[in-house]
């Protein structure tokens, strides 16, 4: 329902930096982003995967069917254009 991208920081722009953060996380039934997700894979910039922690947990999906938690893991990238 609702969906943040992190922004691209501009120092990681001014220095070329592109790179991938994975991270595993929870959805409730209810839709919410809940307990602590967690980086499966950094981006190797502490500040990069923290920027794309912080925009997951704004996430909001829609209510699942048969009132049980569900993980995923998402990849957000940081490409130059």
């Amino acid at each position: 329902l609702k969906s943040y991208v992190p922004q691209y920081p501009g120092w990681a722009r001014a220095q070329n930096i592109e790179a991938d953060v994975a991270i595993r996380f929870t959805v409730s039934a209810e839709g919410l982003v809940t307990g602590k997700p967690v980086v499966e894979r950094t981006s190797g910039y502490q500040e990069l995967d923290r920027i794309s922690l912080e925009a997951l947990q704004q996430w909001k999906f829609s209510p699942m069917a048969g009132g049980q938690d569900q993980w995923g893991v998402i990849t957000f990238r940081f490409i130059l254009e």
